[in-house]
């Protein structure tokens, strides 16, 4: 990755500079600034295929950009070996679309996968622990549960309680109510508030579905053409005037998205 970014007390617990990224020489993100603060759930949306699910993996080093940087809890991650950039991966949880529950382990061992790894923890103490998170998520009681007896929205619940399980400072979503019926959806936006305002967990949601989003977040930056074409809080997307935002937000057919 070249670039770099300047000196700063890492306040800002998510700091994405100048991003670019392209592959076989087609650019996905150019340019992209983002931060995520303490406390806070910021949205990324945009149209399916611009990048949202891209942008989420370089901030974690799944990817690397090709120029800019990301800081997370105030570290470039550029110059981490693996071992100093899993420390820092500890901190933050990602909750994949599908969940990506491990298929052969009870609800009670996806939980306490990272801890039965990580933590020197008593069997008693392991159930605790595992017990106080799915009940964060509402799902008390399911540890005997195999992941092929679960709705898709208790799967993603359980996904979020296995990040709890490593106690990070901000969870990054990756279309989190996709799939879900709009009752699980608002059950499942409700834990997000509820992460950050009981625990102080910050949320960096990406989706395309604008309204549902726009209900939750702090903050909301639509990703376009590979750069953050706008930010602001949920009335800021309420109230412009801009026709690119306003076809996005209203879903209408006709605009600037799909002229030619």
């Amino acid at each position: 990755m070249t670039g770099a970014c300047g000196p700063g007390d890492g306040v800002p617990l998510i700091e994405c500079r100048g991003l670019g990224l392209s592959r076989g020489g087609h650019p996905v993100l150019r340019q992209v600034d983002l931060t995520v603060g303490r406390a806070e759930i910021v949205g990324v949306l945009g149209r399916s295929g611009v990048g949202k699910s891209t942008l989420l993996r370089c901030i974690v080093g799944l990817e690397r950009p090709d120029r800019g940087c990301v800081k997370l809890m105030g570290q470039d991650i550029g110059g981490l070996g693996e071992d100093e950039l899993n420390s820092l991966r500890r901190q933050v949880g990602l909750v994949f679309q599908s969940a990506a529950l491990f298929d052969s382990l009870s609800v009670f061992e996806n939980v306490a996968f990272y801890p039965r790894r990580f933590l020197r923890l008593t069997e008693s103490e392991l159930g605790e622990l595992v017990a106080r998170h799915l009940a964060v998520v509402g799902l008390p009681g399911t540890e005997r549960l195999m992941p092929a007896q679960l709705s898709g929205g208790m799967a993603k619940r359980v996904g979020i309680a296995r990040c709890l399980a490593a106690e990070p400072k901000v969870i990054l979503y990756d279309e989190p109510t996709a799939g879900l019926d709009p009752v699980m959806a608002a059950v499942l936006d409700r834990v997000i508030v509820d992460l950050r305002d009981d625990l102080g967990i910050s949320a960096v949601v990406v989706t395309h579905d604008v309204r549902n989003a726009l209900t939750v977040v702090d903050r909301a930056a639509l990703l376009h053409g590979g750069t953050i074409y706008f930010e602001g809080r949920p009335d800021a997307f309420a109230e412009t005037a801009d026709p690119l935002v306003r076809q996005f937000v209203d879903g209408a057919v006709d605009g600037p998205l799909t002229d030619g």
